[in-house]
């Protein structure tokens, strides 16, 4: 069997549409944050997993926060089993101002 070479490599020579990256979906115990989303949104997600897992002690969800590098507005409560992770080379490329807090007062301290 014979092929054509002219035919191989118009195929080898035809352009390849570069498609822009997506995120991906890590399941919905997972949220990645970027810097362009709104502080409200960043501080909502977070309120909203914390009442979950404040005293979820024993509880069988897990949640993993990962922010992408920049600077965000946030003062957020850390519960149990929740993973809160900045990305980047460095880490200095994620800058939280605000907090990040992890405490047990739920139990009077004794968590």
């Amino acid at each position: 069997m014979r092929t054509c070479p002219l035919l191989l490599a118009a195929f080898a020579a035809a352009p390849v549409a570069a498609q822009p990256p997506r995120t991906p979906d890590f399941g919905p115990n997972v949220t990645v944050f970027d810097p362009t989303t709104p502080a409200a949104t960043v501080q909502r997600t977070l309120d909203t997993i914390f009442a979950s897992q404040e005293s979820s002690e024993f509880g069988a969800r897990r949640y993993a926060v990962l922010f992408m590098p920049g600077t965000y507005d946030v003062d957020a409560r850390i519960g149990f089993y929740t993973q809160v992770s900045g990305l980047g080379m460095s880490p200095d490329d994620v800058v939280i101002n605000g907090g990040m807090r992890a405490d047990a007062r739920w139990r009077k301290g004794n968590a």
